[in-house]
């Protein structure tokens, strides 16, 4: 039901995608360390998972991941089986709000995009620095603009930003 049941605010593909992969890590820590799986998982549980994530040797943000998805683990339990929401004692960074920017092309349709620039441009010739401002059918500027774009994650809300 997603981020607000009541609504029917769904989540992303991608944020079902990894949510349901690091709960299945919890689950099945949960079924070696604690003789079998328990339906539902309980808060003592998890507790114990967050304080052997603490101590991995992996990021604060996948740390910070890890938290949010038992968050939202709890969330559901919460509501599907109207336990208590669990609380922690520990906090990570998960790296950046969930209201940024997404990545909405997939890595098939990157590729796409990158093939579709080549196709557009040809080899380069750039005599002048004023051939560089000029529209070159022999040129790579677009593919260039198209693959820069991608490579450094820029958005068309760049075009809008100011300095300062």
């Amino acid at each position: 039901m997603g981020k607000n049941p009541k609504k029917v605010k769904q989540y992303s593909p991608c944020t079902v995608s990894n949510t349901s992969n690091r709960t299945a890590c919890f689950d099945k820590w949960a079924w070696e360390n604690r003789g079998g799986y328990k339906t539902p998982p309980d808060e003592d549980d998890a507790r114990v998972y967050i304080e052997q994530v603490t101590f991995r040797d992996v990021t604060e943000s996948t740390k910070g991941k890890i938290l949010e998805e038992l968050g939202r683990y709890s969330k559901w339990l919460q509501y599907k089986f109207s336990r208590d929401e669990w609380e922690f004692a520990r906090n990570f960074q998960s790296g950046g709000s969930s209201n940024g920017p997404r990545d909405f092309l997939t890595k098939p349709k990157r590729r796409k995009s990158r093939r579709a620039a080549l196709g557009k441009d040809s080899t380069p010739n750039y005599e002048t620095v004023q051939d560089l401002l000029e529209p070159d059918p022999d040129s790579w500027k677009f593919t260039s603009l198209v693959w820069t774009s991608l490579d450094a994650g820029l958005r068309p809300e760049v075009g809008n930003a100011r300095v300062g």
